[in-house]
């Protein structure tokens, strides 16, 4: 499952080098893919504003989801299984029925994730894996109105049938705390994003810090 989420802004981002910088920084020791989101986009608007990301990231085989709205997806299900995408993530707290629409269309072939904001949710039997955000204040202009819901607010979502990945102002300093209260992943656009040797030292952090949360867990 996912351990760490790089997500994209709404703007096209410096892609090739943002990749490489996840590579030096060993993401393949752990869990990685990257969201594919633009705020309000279509699947396909999407699609063509990240095509740089999209196609880093298909070179170097590493899994990539396209975030949708619920009414979107039979536009983005044609999407992602056309362009060879590990899965979509539904964004905008969707309910049981919707995400129950999503499995049915997907069956256990794909990945689904959800985005969630505030007190846990039902509908965990349905997807792969649960964004809770915003932890933290966010550090981009993309970010939600919401306000942050703080490390407390992690501890109820973290029940062993979850798949909890923190998502908001997720930073090398921020990080150990959403670990600790029981998330299993951590999301990220601009620790992701941005000067190639700030992201590898940022990155390089991460994994080193979710590859010993693994391994406490199963000790």
């Amino acid at each position: 499952m996912i351990e760490l989420l790089a997500i994209t802004p709404d703007e096209p981002a410096s892609a090739t080098a943002s990749v490489e910088a996840w590579i030096d920084a060993g993401i393949d020791r752990c869990s990685f893919a990257v969201l594919v989101r633009r705020a309000g986009a279509t699947p396909e608007e999407t699609l063509g504003v990240h095509a740089g990301v999209i196609n880093a990231c298909l070179r170097r085989g590493i899994p990539l989801l396209l975030s949708t709205s619920v009414d979107a997806l039979p536009a983005a299900s044609d999407a992602v299984l056309r362009e060879g995408f590990a899965g979509v993530h539904l964004r905008g707290d969707p309910s049981p029925a919707e995400l129950g629409q999503a499995r049915s269309r997907f069956g256990d072939a794909l990945l689904i994730g959800r985005s969630c904001h505030g007190a846990p949710q039902v509908g965990d039997r349905f997807v792969d894996y649960t964004c809770l955000a915003p932890v933290f204040a966010p550090r981009t202009t993309t970010a939600w109105a919401k306000a942050p819901s703080g490390v407390a607010a992690l501890t109820p979502w973290c029940t062993p049938e979850r798949w909890i990945v923190a998502l908001g102002g997720i930073t090398p300093a921020t990080a150990p705390a959403c670990l600790a209260a029981g998330a299993r992943g951590l999301a990220s656009i601009a620790t992701f994003l941005g000067p190639p040797k700030e992201v590898a030292e940022n990155v390089g952090y991460l994994v080193e810090l979710v590859v010993s949360a693994r391994h406490v867990s199963s000790a």
